[in-house]
């Protein structure tokens, strides 16, 4: 992790680790992060901690990392470091929160190292290359949307707990096949490893550490990566750089948005998209033009009335 001047450095981790006492854990947690300095979201769970934590001080980041280890006695994955130009923040507060999961696949994480190799990113090139793969998209569709990698099966999902619907109901006569998953960061395909292992697919692989690893060490014109990478902050998506782009995100339906999307008719900042726009309901308006009414005032107020956007 290096600092830039001119950008602050967003770091994200996670780690499946039983966890106990989680609202006493949370306290300290909150308390390491705070002192150093830092904004983000920080999830817990029973079945461990999933984090994104962003500053324009490398010291404190490793101090806040060094912290939340001493507290767990065990090492986070740091999977990815990215950026953020300081005069856009990437969060406006600090949140800890407890879950019923850390990754919301609706059952509960049953870790089995066998059940996924991890490649490398320059291993996942040869991964692509191979027409007897079925490479498997976990994302949503608000994030396939807008990069993806080439030939991958899309399930065009509305949030993670709908893929194992899409699997059961298209993929299953394809089980004989090996199957390579990715994700953004690692944690949803460590996530649903087992449960695919399970489900009959005997030879899974997923990508080590998702996009933002492979967008670090691949680069053009090696990248076989197509459009950008959406990421779960106000940043709402990175490019090849892993420097944040100018899109925005709608409130209503989750889906990034491009400056030709805020262009169109349809578009109503807070309340609709052309994504949802003949989705939304006269009372779905209604509601969301007074969270924007709301916004404005605390905007006014200097302060906010909302957090972090948390993974679904």
């Amino acid at each position: 992790m290096q600092a830039i001047d001119s950008r602050q450095i967003v770091v994200s981790f996670y780690r499946f680790i039983s966890l106990t006492e989680l609202e006493d854990l949370r306290r300290k947690i909150h308390s390491v992060i705070e002192a150093n300095g830092l904004l983000g979201t920080v999830i817990l769970a029973q079945e461990g901690i999933n984090g994104t934590l962003a500053g324009d001080d490398e010291s404190a980041l490793h101090q806040t990392i060094d912290g939340i280890e001493e507290l767990l006695n065990t090492q986070l994955q740091l999977r990815n470091v990215s950026y953020a130009h300081k005069e856009q923040p990437v969060f406006f507060r600090l949140k800890v929160v407890v879950r019923r999961e850390i990754a919301s696949f609706g059952i509960p994480y049953e870790g089995d190292a066998s059940a996924a190799k991890q490649l490398t990113p320059h291993e996942w090139q040869s991964i692509l290359d191979d027409p007897d793969v079925l490479v498997l998209d976990v994302r949503n569709k608000y994030e396939t949307d807008i990069g993806r990698f080439a030939g991958a099966v899309l399930p065009n999902t509305d949030n993670f707990r709908d893929l194992k619907r899409f699997v059961q109901t298209n993929l299953m006569s394809q089980r004989d096949k090996k199957l390579a998953i990715y994700c953004t960061g690692g944690i949803r395909c460590e996530k649903t490893a087992t449960w695919f292992s399970q489900s009959g697919f005997d030879d899974v692989v997923q990508l080590n550490g998702g996009v933002l690893s492979y967008l670090r060490e691949i680069k053009p014109p090696e990248s076989r990566w197509i459009g950008d990478c959406f990421v779960f902050d106000k940043r709402v998506a990175v490019g090849l750089d892993l420097e944040p782009n100018s899109y925005t995100q709608c409130y209503a339906c989750r889906h990034p948005l491009s400056k030709i999307d805020r262009e169109s008719s349809y578009y109503d900042p807070g309340v609709q998209c052309r994504y949802c726009a003949t989705e939304k309901s006269d009372s779905d308006r209604r509601r969301y033009r007074e969270r924007v009414r709301q916004e404005d005032l605390a905007g006014r107020r200097d302060s906010r009335h909302v957090g972090a956007v948390v993974v679904k």
